[in-house]
């Protein structure tokens, strides 16, 4: 017969006797870590392979003891450029990611196409879901002059839309002050966004604008990849909502970073110069 008797948490004193019983004598100990100011009196058990399960039901709820226990270690990748130039080394590692999650999709972001389209070479057995931007949408004094985004090439949007689902719409960030150059409460969330990284403001849109378009579940789990101006840089597990959502109980959450640029600030097309020699 396995004993405990009284143990408190203010002094740390332990007595009693536990047999054969590590597994419960851990769980009893790391539960009385996050509560350090409760006393807690565990009765005696007749039968030992019933501990456990009486210790939940006596202190906590089955589903904290179980996230107490649970810790993953996992690698990040921080690449040292942004931009097209970690556009393969993304995918691939979205899809080991995947694979290992059991998650069967994953958000693209693409306002060219092209990224789309090595998603959609590289994912093989996932859903690829393109978000790109309103067709028609410009953006004006790039690094290449303006650029008209949205997938606007015809040919390219056909080869994409054929082989995936694509998801046209306006960034939940840019509203109808954006011409006006005010700052919002979205210029600021955006901002702040970037400090982490462009890609990780992209992946996050990416999945705002697909669950409001239907296409994800609120509360799904899936990959998002996004860049900071052309190709992909950044890829993220992320739990989704809508974008009214974002920001309640059960909005939007970045579970996981699985690579970004170590300096999220864009340098295109130094970048590729400096690569280059």
């Amino acid at each position: 017969m396995s004993k405990i008797a009284g143990l408190s948490a203010r002094s740390g004193i332990k007595t009693g006797l536990i047999q054969n019983n590590f597994v419960f004598l851990r769980i009893y100990n790391i539960c009385l870590e996050l509560f350090p100011v409760r006393i807690i009196q565990i009765k005696f058990f007749r039968h030992k392979e019933n501990i456990e399960e009486e210790f939940k039901k006596l202190v906590f709820k089955k589903q904290l003891v179980i996230k107490c226990l649970g810790v993953q270690k996992k690698s990040v990748y921080y690449f040292d450029f942004c931009g097209e130039i970690n556009t393969e080394k993304v995918l691939e590692l979205s899809k080991e990611r995947a694979l290992e999650l059991g998650i069967k999709k994953v958000i693209v972001a693409s306002e060219t196409g092209l990224s789309a389209l090595k998603a959609v070479e590289m994912l093989d057995g996932i859903e690829v879901i393109v978000v790109t931007s309103a067709l028609g949408t410009k953006v004006e004094h790039t690094g290449m002059g303006d650029l008209l985004i949205g997938i606007p090439d015809e040919e390219i949007f056909k080869k994409v839309n054929k082989k995936c689902t694509v998801v046209r719409g306006t960034d939940p960030f840019h509203n109808i002050n954006a011409p006006f150059h005010e700052m919002t409460n979205e210029k600021i969330i955006r901002a702040i966004l970037h400090c982490i990284s462009s890609g990780v403001s992209v992946c996050i849109l990416g999945v705002l604008m697909a669950t409001d378009n239907g296409v994800l579940k609120k509360g799904e789990e899936v990959i998002a990849c996004g860049g900071s101006f052309l190709g992909l840089d950044t890829a993220c597990v992320v739990r989704a909502s809508n974008s009214v959502d974002i920001f309640t109980e059960e909005g939007l959450v970045i579970e996981e970073i699985l690579c970004k640029p170590r300096n999220p600030k864009y340098e295109w097309p130094i970048t590729q110069k400096k690569m280059e020699r």
